[in-house]
């Protein structure tokens, strides 16, 4: 996050005082680890997911793309709440 771009694993030894953000794969989606995303970003009110399984019959609703939500939250994703911002 330091340098704002990419590292391989090769190059991220160069940068072992910078805080680092891995971004993962999963199921065609890219994912962060909350542990990892809560030292940088504000994550309040976004959903946290274990697996990417839709919530069928919620009546909450994303406040930025309209898919079903836990009631606690009002974002469904990271990218939702950058959104707003």
């Amino acid at each position: 996050m330091d340098c704002c771009f990419s590292l391989c694993c090769h190059c991220v030894i160069h940068h072992k005082s910078h805080r680092i953000l891995q971004i993962r794969r999963y199921m065609y989606n890219d994912v962060l680890r909350m542990k990892e995303a809560i030292k940088i970003f504000d994550c309040s009110q976004i959903q946290r997911r274990q697996i990417t399984i839709p919530i069928r019959g919620s009546r909450c609703k994303c406040l930025v793309c309209g898919q079903s939500i836990k009631s606690s939250f009002a974002y469904c994703s990271m990218v939702c709440k950058v959104c707003v911002q």
